[in-house]
């Protein structure tokens, strides 16, 4: 596991946007917040678990830049000379496995529970997924060879991506389908 600095870079923009995103939205039962298409806007410290990974991712990310930047012997420093199944362990790898196990386990967190707020189709729901997928790339994942490998062994376009993505998106907003339901005109 090697970090990329483009990808921890994205991760870091990623990050900002759902802290920012976890700042303002919330399902908070108190009625003091501007009320929107059925969510709640408000200023203030309402989603501790969004803000505290993000505030982690953040400061990790930064570290991480700042060390590829400027100490890279830091970074190849071996902890684990040979762990098993997975060879040596370097402060590299340790930072990349925790950015990537981090944001991901959020994102689904984040993503699934109502009490979070993006649940729903919005900014912080779409950075959460982007940066779980910049995360990829500091664990070694190629996105350019894997969408050649894809193609070559399925034939299957990048369009499929966006298929799978369109799917989750209805998946989302299937409870506030109702079949049979008129369409309310404005």
């Amino acid at each position: 596991m090697v970090l990329n600095p483009t990808s921890t870079g994205f991760l870091l923009l990623a990050s900002v946007v759902v802290l920012i995103a976890s700042l303002f939205l919330t399902y908070d039962p108190v009625d003091l917040c501007a009320a929107s298409n059925g969510l709640k806007f408000c200023v203030g410290f309402n989603n501790a678990y969004a803000f505290v990974m993000c505030i982690m991712e953040i400061i990790v990310c930064v570290v991480a830049l700042f060390m590829l930047k400027m100490k890279q012997a830091i970074l190849q420093k071996v902890l684990v000379a040979k762990a098993p199944l997975i060879g040596p362990i370097t402060v590299e790898g340790l930072i990349s496995l925790f950015l990537f196990v981090n944001i991901t386990i959020g994102a689904f967190i984040l993503t699934n529970m109502p009490e979070h707020g993006f649940d729903q189709t919005n900014n912080g729901y779409f950075a959460c997924w982007a940066g779980a997928c910049a995360s990829l790339g500091n664990i070694g994942v190629d996105p350019a060879k894997m969408v050649d490998d894809l193609r070559a062994k399925t034939g299957v376009s990048p369009a499929f991506g966006l298929i799978i993505s369109s799917i989750m998106v209805l998946r989302k907003l299937a409870p506030r389908l109702e079949l049979g339901a008129s369409c309310p005109m404005a």
